[in-house]
């Protein structure tokens, strides 16, 4: 939640939360409804997290949306680092490789998923190693100093208003050229993430002494860019 708070804070825009990995026709309906109202995605990258049929979906159905991805790489003493190698590896092969590695009923899901956004395993694969290798990611230590953290944060932001501004410009022209139009409100930033590992990250901040939660509602950190 810590991200979620200082993002939304940020950004004045609403910040949705994805990776919702229960596989119920509810879960899915609100991905759907979150991304689009979303002028970006920004994928929380751990060790695990393409692992997640939720995250994979929600990647790439914000691709295929025409939604920028925006990327962080958590950096965790207790949480295995997302590694871009890996992580290629796994989208190459992925209709073999995430049974391997998540289970028989993760490959169902995600199959499952695609078939609901009249898509297979291999299109999704496909699209999303031609996607997520090319993109460069921010760096971010939850237990790092004041500075580190609010360089991280900096960063983040900067890159996130820098995609919203272009996505605003392209829906701006868009609709200029359009003869009709059916009015949505576009306004909040999507994330997906493995929310169990990131728990684990920022619960080992908070037993270091980083109270993110007093972070969040400023007493304890003032971030410049608020």
């Amino acid at each position: 939640r810590f991200l979620h708070a200082q993002l939304e804070r940020a950004l004045g825009v609403r910040c949705f939360l994805g990776g919702r990995d229960d596989g119920s026709d509810d879960g899915i309906r609100a991905s759907a409804e979150g991304l689009a109202r979303s002028r970006t995605l920004l994928l929380v990258q751990t060790a695990g997290v393409l692992s997640v049929p939720s995250v994979l979906l929600e990647c790439y159905d914000a691709v295929t949306r025409g939604l920028p991805l925006v990327c962080v790489r958590l950096i965790s003493e207790d949480v295995d680092a997302y590694d871009f190698d890996d992580a290629r590896a796994l989208l190459d092969d992925l209709p073999n490789e995430l049974p391997r590695r998540a289970g028989a009923e993760a490959l169902a899901a995600l199959e499952a998923g695609a078939a609901r956004l009249g898509a297979d395993v291999p299109t999704v694969a496909a699209t999303l190693a031609a996607t997520l290798p090319q993109l460069i990611s921010c760096e971010l230590d939850p237990a790092g100093t004041d500075n580190q953290v609010n360089a991280a944060l900096r960063d983040i932001v900067d890159r996130l208003k820098k995609q919203i501004h272009q996505k605003k410009k392209k829906t701006k022209d868009k609709r200029a050229s359009a003869t009709t139009e059916v009015a949505v409100e576009v306004d909040a930033v999507a994330l997906a993430m493995d929310a169990a590992a990131v728990a684990q990250a920022l619960e080992a901040a908070d037993a270091a002494g980083v109270h993110l939660d007093e972070m969040s509602s400023g007493r304890k950190r003032s971030f410049g860019y608020v």
